[in-house]
């Protein structure tokens, strides 16, 4: 049985899956969303894509855009084959539930 915070997590990146394949139409949050472009081609993968804007409080911090983004970055890291811009969102879903019930 998952938490709810598992349960948060997965729902938290199935809408910005949705928002940034365009299934979710909110031009205002897509612009808050900045992207790390590296200026060489790294030999290491790529973890960190999604820009977690720098936060002065902790309500900006916890806010929903800062905690998707750096919460995309955190599992891009940690489970093989993680990809926002590629998976479909069943997929997604049944990756990140394999990751929490495992």
């Amino acid at each position: 049985m998952m938490s709810l915070y598992n349960h948060l997590i997965i729902l938290d990146l199935t809408f910005l899956k949705k928002l940034l394949s365009g299934q979710i139409a909110c031009s205002e949050l897509l612009n808050k969303i900045n992207f790390k472009i590296p200026y060489r081609y790294p030999r290491n993968p790529i973890t960190n894509i999604l820009v977690v804007p720098v936060s002065r409080t902790n309500a900006l911090k916890h806010s929903p855009l800062s905690r998707m983004c750096s919460e995309y970055n955190r599992f891009s890291a940690s489970i093989k084959d993680f990809d926002i811009f590629h998976d479909s969102v069943t997929n997604l879903k049944k990756k990140l539930t394999a990751h929490f019930c495992s």
